[in-house]
């Protein structure tokens, strides 16, 4: 628990506002990417960025991130 998994996509932070937030993602190949609502990473959608988790989604699977503590 806490750990950062190098080999998937991990949640390292959220900022912005609570009506246009932005997530810090660090990618499986270990780049790192800011991202938005409504954007594509690698297929999955980014469906929503809350205050501590993102969800993302790709046709019926479902991915929900949690910031790495």
């Amino acid at each position: 628990k806490g750990v950062l998994t190098l080999d998937q996509t991990s949640l390292l932070g959220v900022f912005g506002t609570k009506s246009n937030r932005r997530a810090l993602l660090r990618l499986s190949d270990g780049r790192m990417r800011r991202v938005s609502q409504g954007e594509v990473i690698n297929g999955w959608v980014i469906s929503r960025i809350e205050a501590t988790s993102m969800r993302m989604t790709r046709g019926s699977e479902v991915r929900n991130l949690r910031l790495i503590r």
